[in-house]
Parts: C-alpha cells; structure tokens; sequence
C-alpha cells in the first residue's frame, strides 16, 4: 500500500506535467499562432460555410442584372461608333504620317471624333459595371456568391502555379538527363526530385501572390464596407496560404521520402553483391573438384 509521501509525490509529479502542458503554448507564442492560423485557414478553405442566399437577395440581384442588361444595346453602339471613328482615323496613318503635312492634319482632325467616342464608350462601361457592383452588392460579399467565386480565384491562380511548375519540370528534366554523366544514376535521380521540387515551391508562392494580387478586384466588385472588405482579404488570405503550405509539405515529405529510399537503395545494392559473390566463388570451386 502506497503511503502518503508517495501519493504527493505522484500528485506533484503529475501536476507538473499537466502545469508544462498548459504551459508549452505560452513558451512558443509564434508556434503556437502559427498552427492555429494553419487551422483556421483549412477549415476556412473547406468547411466553412458561407450565408446562404435569401430569396430578397437573389430578387434584387436579378432585377439589378435585368437593368444591366438592358445597357447591353447602348453599349454595343458606343463600340461601334468607337470602332468606326479610330478605323477612319488609322486610315490616314500612312508610312512617316507625321512628316507628312496632309497626312498629319487628317489624323489630328479626326482625333477630337475617336477621344470623344472613347469617352462615350467609357461612360456606358462604368454605368454597366456600376449596375453589375450593385447587383453583387445585393448578394453580399460573405454569401455564397462571393465566398464561391473567392474560392475560384483560388483555385485558378493555384492550378497556373502547378501548371508552371510541371512545364518548368518538363524542360529541367530534359535538360539535366542530357548533361548527365555515365553511371551518375543517383546524382542525376536526386538533381530531378531537388529540381522539381524547387519548381513547385517558386509555382505556389507564385499562386499565393497572384491570388492575392487580383482578390482586392473581387472584393471591390461586391462594394463591402472598409473593414469587411480587410476582414474577406484578411480571411481568405490565410485559406489560401495554408493550403499551399500543406501541399507543400506533403511534396516535401513525399520527395524527402524518396530521397531517403533512393539513398538506402543505393547503400544496399553493393552489400548485396559483396554478399554474393562469396557464394558465386564457392559454387565454382564445386564445380572445378568435380
């Protein structure tokens, strides 16, 4: 039977384990936000769900549309006008117009025409993206409209990072197998695995800019207020990181993996055929006493 002194001791012993768990996260502060926001990102990028779209608001999304797309024939008008006036005036541009005095003063009395429609043009462009921001703006930036083209955003700018990096494999691969040296089998397995994975890194934080780039575009076009629109920006940047962060640990692991099979391969390779050919002379001694 354990007396007390021994029950205190386990008491405090377990104490203070349970005290140096509590505790870890305070002594690694930057680890520990950094695992959350790795969470936080994930569960953003796939299971979060966003606000689901009232009827009001699909209502007032279409009618916004409907107006919208009634300034599709003005539009097309002011293209044709455009058009037609800067053809009229590029058919004066003739070789060294502007040292020719005639040729000159045509396109410059037809530049007033162009700029004016191109203003025109402009002015029936504004109005038909302001009506589109207005119809999106019914929708709400946190619904499922918005979080949904986000997530496209995503995985368009993510899909040209990987393309570039396969692309950029392709041609590394070629070139490398061309330079190799005979019996450099290792050197040249490892140079491929470390090259292609250096191209799939640049290929990801390429991706991650990119998104990051064009996401302000997206926010803007569903007219958020200040703080949403840094709260979205915020948000969705995270998910985005951390999801490129966990692909690319996974082709770390997976190509550290690989490296460290290639590697035992080849330190076992020559114990096996030392281990052989003790054999290999054995038999042939056999073979000679017959």
């Amino acid at each position: 039977m354990p007396d007390g002194s021994s029950r205190d001791i386990v008491s405090r012993s377990g104490g203070s384990l349970a005290a140096g768990r509590l505790s870890a996260p305070l002594r690694y502060p930057r680890l520990t936000v950094t695992l959350l926001l790795w969470v936080l990102g994930l569960y953003l990028a796939f299971l979060a769900r966003p606000a689901a779209i009232t009827p009001e608001q699909e209502l007032a999304f279409k009618a916004k549309i409907k107006e919208a797309e009634g300034v599709l024939g003005e539009l097309a008008l002011a293209e044709r006008a455009y058009m037609e006036a800067d053809l009229e005036m590029r058919q004066h541009m003739v070789w060294f117009w502007r040292w020719k005095p005639e040729a000159r003063a045509a396109v410059e009395e037809r530049r007033p025409a162009v700029e004016a429609a191109q203003r025109a043009l402009q002015a029936v462009e504004q109005r038909r993206d302001g009506l589109l921001r207005e119809a999106k703006a019914a929708l709400g930036l946190w619904s499922e409209a918005g979080v949904e083209e986000g997530r496209e955003l995503f995985k368009d700018s993510f899909a040209a990072g990987k393309l570039f990096a396969q692309r950029q494999s392709f041609w590394d691969a070629f070139f490398i197998v061309m330079s190799r040296r005979e019996g450099d089998w290792l050197g040249l397995l490892l140079r491929l695995l470390l090259q292609t994975l250096v191209n799939f890194f640049s290929g990801m934080v390429v991706a991650v800019f990119v998104f990051l780039f064009r996401l302000p575009s997206l926010i803007w076009s569903y007219s958020p207020t200040l703080w949403s629109g840094l709260a979205f920006f915020s948000l969705a940047a995270v998910a985005g990181i951390s999801v490129v962060a966990s692909y690319l640990g996974l082709l770390f692991g997976a190509g550290a993996a690989a490296a460290y099979s290639t590697l035992w391969i080849a330190t076992m390779q020559p114990r096996l055929e030392g281990r052989g050919a003790p054999r290999r002379i054995a038999d042939g001694s056999r073979e000679h006493e017959e």
